[in-house]
């Protein structure tokens, strides 16, 4: 895909994933205009190339804001999503209709948004999320397929408005002839990633108990026998730029890894990368998500070429490293501020 000169807009761009997809597209030398609200990303992901790009702080579920982001805009690619961790996303916890009714209204002004602006293309980015529950209810389920997701029964709202997202592309393909895509990801982790306890995922949350171990107790949530692949950020940015590129009639891939692990494997390798004697602790009382969960990527290798390449091992390292450096950089800086509370 040459995207040298083309006027690309990054929603959600101060993301994990989204802050990656933005340093793609200026070694590609692209003109990046990143929308984000900063409530999950941080402009600490792109602060390295704020002078590089455009960077808008809006709230996409209104419509002006939608318009404002995508006027002279050709390829759009809408990261932005209402989530957090595993608690805040739970179905117990008190926050599924504030989720559904954001996604939905900002899918909708997104996508009204780059029809009224004639964008070239449109790439929609769901998650594996949307896979129906009994098809991820033991450890060892076949890894999912495309059409799996139907008939439709995910575990949350998020995953619900994700679902009605991909349609609404879909749609919009078929009957106004936009140019758009879906990619479904599954468990993109690196670097950028949010460490905060309360919101994170999985891997930066036991690399967070590892690195601050023995402070804070080293506990996974489960038994550990559930079942996850994991995808580094650097192959999730070549599915999504390779699903723009090829696809263009509302189409929808899976864009993650077949090689699924236990979480307790997961927490054992964080452990032997910490260096530390670290015994874990499980805790079944927590909730855990799905019990199984890989991603059968056929279809992309079909379709774009497609497959992930980075091992696990490799990008767990570079993830442990960046996440030390952070969290130690954050601890200076609190040291900081409680010895001269005026720097604040």
């Amino acid at each position: 895909m040459n995207l040298n000169g083309s006027n690309v807009l990054v929603t959600g761009g101060a993301g994990h994933i989204g802050s990656h997809l933005v340093e793609h597209l200026v070694r590609q030398g692209a003109t990046v205009r990143v929308v984000d609200n900063l409530e999950r990303g941080r402009l600490e992901n792109i602060q390295h190339i704020l002078d590089k790009i455009e960077f808008i702080r809006a709230d996409l579920r209104i419509q002006k804001n939608s318009e404002e982001a995508v006027e002279g805009i050709d390829i759009v690619f809408h990261l932005a999503a209402k989530l957090g961790g595993i608690e805040y996303m739970h179905p117990d916890a008190g926050s599924q209709s504030e989720i559904y009714d954001s996604n939905i209204l900002m899918n909708t002004m997104m996508l009204q948004a780059a029809r009224k602006f004639d964008v070239d293309r449109y790439l929609y980015c769901s998650t594996a999320c949307v896979y129906p529950i009994e098809k991820q209810d033991q450890p060892n389920v076949p890894a999912l397929k495309e059409e799996d997701a139907y008939p439709a029964n995910p575990e949350s709202t998020y995953a619900w408005a994700k679902l009605m997202g991909e349609i609404q592309a879909k749609w919009y393909a078929k009957e106004y002839g936009m140019k758009t895509s879906t990619v479904r990801m599954f468990n993109v982790y690196a670097e950028h990633e949010d460490l905060n306890p309360t919101r994170a995922h999985v891997i930066p949350a036991l690399v967070r108990k590892a690195i601050l171990y023995p402070m804070v107790p080293f506990i996974v949530y489960g038994t550990g026998n559930q079942t996850r692949s994991f995808l580094y950020a650097d192959d999730a940015v070549r599915g999504i730029v390779s699903t723009c590129d090829r696809i263009s009639d509302g189409d929808i891939v899976n864009i993650g890894s077949d090689q699924r692990m236990t979480i307790r494997y997961l927490a054992e390798q964080i452990i032997k990368i910490s260096g530390k004697d670290i015994q874990p602790a499980y805790d079944p009382s927590k909730p855990t998500g799905a019990m199984g969960r890989a991603a059968n990527w056929s279809k992309a290798d079909q379709l774009l070429g497609w497959r992930p390449t980075v091992p696990l091992e490799d990008g767990l390292s570079r993830f442990y490293e960046w996440a030390k450096r952070t969290l130690e950089r954050e601890t200076s800086t609190a040291e900081v501020l409680v010895k001269n509370p005026i720097a604040h």
